[in-house]
């Protein structure tokens, strides 16, 4: 969120003209946390009421930044289809019929998506490869094991980034621009009179720590930004932590532009497995959302080996040649999440010159760009927003 705020604000007249300065300081690597790990997912319309202004403005940005900084190249957006299935191990199955699809309660951390019955597995899947319907379907996964499938979306409302990269890219076109980098943690403020920040205190060694003077402060510290607004201001910011592992695996055959969101009727495995095709040749799979408390930074993540074999395990169901070729990584972020299921993208009432853009759970990529264009015409006092964002507001007491 940090990184597509500086970027908006390096797109305003103000900065241009010479009348604004942006630093963002971060204590670990740009991108080291969820915005670098996470899967990479875009959707357009899966979003409830208090996003769904912001979701459509994303995509729309989505598709203008890729444009403009070649981005099917650079970090590898594409339109994608998006697929709904049930599944269990092969040996589970006494008859072939269909199953109940896939089920997401009206949850705005959740998918939103209207789902439209595929044929039954059985009449695409053991398809001889080459065939047309075997091109159209997904049929690298185990025949034997999948007993439902629902289409979820395809390339109108869904598309993928490999988030690492798109983050990176904007980051080098934030320095070209003249956007400053302080490598350091925020440790404290000094206020002014009217409550507003003078100045913030960034600890950047043992034993060194230094003021920066500002007119403006967004907190966009992912999950720590509780922790930051805290620490730093004083002040209550309600965002937690929610853990997720990922593999990324190396298939030896390319594998068309899919995203998966399963159910897997087995115990031991991962339940809800999450699974994305990348331009690159690998495949990202997801779905383990438990793990160690938040850590003090994205360096010192550990990882749950329970976590890690449910998943690999769950791979194995839905593609034992997949599950038995070659692991890229093995990754674990946090995602922030509020109580409501939906980010803050709000001023702190508190602090008259503070905002906060955080809490965006599983949607941080689809939502960024929005995001940091609204944060950033907020940030100039802009009248009209890109985006309705009133519904995003922080509790009272903040």
């Amino acid at each position: 969120m940090g990184v597509c705020t500086a970027y908006y604000l390096t797109r305003e007249e103000a900065y241009r003209d010479g009348d604004l300065d942006v630093i963002l300081v971060e204590e670990g690597e740009i991108a080291g946390g969820a915005s670098g790990k996470a899967a990479g997912f875009i959707a357009r319309d899966w979003h409830g009421a208090p996003t769904r202004s912001l979701g459509e403005l994303s995509w729309h940005l989505h598709d203008q930044l890729a444009a403009e900084l070649g981005g099917d190249k650079a970090y590898g957006y594409r339109r994608v289809k998006s697929y709904s299935l049930d599944a269990k191990p092969a040996s589970q199955r006494r008859h072939v019929g269909a199953s109940k699809p896939v089920s997401r309660e009206a949850n705005p951390s959740e998918m939103q998506a209207p789902t439209r019955a595929l044929p039954h597995p059985q009449d695409w899947l053991s398809l001889p490869s080459g065939t047309e319907a075997a091109e159209r379907t997904l049929g690298w996964l185990d025949s034997h094991s999948v007993t439902d499938l629902r289409e979820l979306g395809d390339e109108d409302t869904t598309a993928q980034v490999t988030p690492e990269l798109f983050v990176q890219t904007l980051w080098k076109e934030c320095l070209a621009a003249g956007v400053k980098h302080v490598r350091g943690k925020a440790v404290g403020s000094k206020r002014n009179a009217d409550g507003s920040v003078a100045s913030i205190s960034v600890e950047t060694g043992a034993h060194d720590t230094i003021p920066l003077a500002t007119d403006k402060l967004l907190l966009a510290a992912g999950p720590w930004t509780g922790k930051v607004a805290q620490s730093v201001l004083g002040v209550q910011v309600p965002i937690r932590e929610l853990a997720g592992h990922s593999i990324i695996y190396r298939p030896t055959e390319a594998l068309p532009a899919e995203a998966i969101f399963a159910a897997v009727r087995d115990h031991g495995v991962t339940n809800g497995p999450e699974i994305f095709t990348r331009p690159d040749g690998t495949l990202y799979i997801a779905g383990e959302n438990s793990g160690a408390p938040l850590p003090p930074g994205t360096s010192t993540v550990t990882l749950s080996e329970p976590s890690v074999d449910r998943l690999k395990k769950c791979m194995a169901i839905l593609s034992p040649a997949i599950a038995e070729g070659e692991i890229v990584s093995i990754n674990l972020c946090y995602r922030p999440i509020t109580s409501s299921g939906y980010p803050f993208i709000s001023p702190l009432s508190a602090v008259p010159n503070a905002w906060v853009c955080a809490g965006h759970g599983p949607w941080g990529i689809t939502l960024a760009p929005g995001s940091g264009k609204v944060v950033s015409e907020m940030i100039l006092g802009k009248a009209t927003k890109s985006a309705d964002v009133s519904l995003l507001g922080l509790p009272r007491s903040s």
